[in-house]
């Protein structure tokens, strides 16, 4: 092969699996939920949940402050491996992050999108809404974030 043709080939590639990887969407699996009724009977909010990787930004966030004794009587956490994601009003069919989500999908205000802090926006879509809350437990993943400001 010629080196023009074996350059061109490269390049071609290159491109390839940076298109794919750019929209390509990265599940994150979770491996145990709970269900609360939350104090103030909150409703469904798309986009409303949260996600926390360490017990000291839990216990510093609002959902602490109204819910936090039903949290963690439902389910007991363990920071050190796992982060949480707190959603309230409808259980998670499917999360996932990807490059191009976090570029152009990212809801929050601009001084609050999770590309500012060099982290992956999470993504969540829902089972039919209902009034409780769903706790789960992901891998720990600091790298994720979900949405800000809104």
């Amino acid at each position: 092969m010629s080196d023009k043709l074996l350059t061109v080939t490269s390049f071609t590639l290159t491109l390839i699996i940076l298109f794919v990887g750019f929209f390509h969407q990265f599940e994150v699996g979770y491996s145990d939920y709970k269900r609360i009724k939350p104090v103030g009977g909150e409703g469904f909010y798309p986009g409303g949940y949260s996600v926390y990787h360490t017990e000291k930004e839990f216990l510093g966030s609002a959902l602490y402050f109204y819910d936090g004794k039903e949290i963690t009587q439902a389910m007991d956490m363990d920071f050190s491996k796992y982060s949480y994601v707190m959603v309230p009003g409808a259980k998670v069919k499917r999360m996932y992050y990807s490059i191009k989500s976090t570029l152009f999908d990212d809801e929050s205000p601009s001084y609050a999108k999770a590309r500012r802090f060099w982290k992956w926006c999470l993504f969540i879509e829902y089972q039919e809404p209902d009034k409780y809350m769903y706790i789960y437990q992901i891998d720990k993943n600091t790298r994720l974030r979900g949405f800000h400001g809104c």
